[in-house]
């Protein structure tokens, strides 16, 4: 899916909205961008840190969404019954040299989700 870096930090965590849980995300950050901003990265979502740095530059940002269902980990975290359905979603970012810089994996619960979309007729 691309060169991967020399070194990641992998983070995992539960995202919380009004005191309910709606999705899990593990990631891997190239070690070089963790270290310009760990404390951001540790508490703060990935995604805007990283699109507002100096010097980070990212050339393909790539997303794959499948529907699910909750395995007894996820369930246990997402506070919803086994089986219950979710929605998968991994998303790569590479930089000008192809190199991975971001790759998560983030299931969301299945009410937590919405896809709209424009339909060309």
């Amino acid at each position: 899916e691309g060169t991967p870096a020399t070194l990641y930090t992998y983070m995992r965590r539960v995202h919380v909205r009004d005191g309910r849980s709606y999705c899990v995300i593990g990631l891997y950050l190239d070690e070089r961008i963790f270290r310009q901003a760990p404390e951001q990265f540790r508490t703060r979502a990935a995604i805007p840190i990283l699109s507002n740095m100096a010097g980070v530059h990212i050339k393909v940002a790539h997303q794959v969404l499948t529907i699910g269902t909750a395995d007894m980990e996820v369930a246990q975290m997402l506070e919803i019954p086994v089986g219950s359905p979710v929605v998968e979603v991994r998303r790569i970012f590479k930089d000008k040299q192809g190199i991975v810089i971001y790759l998560a994996n983030v299931i969301y619960r299945g009410d937590a989700i919405r896809i709209e979309m424009d339909l060309k007729p």
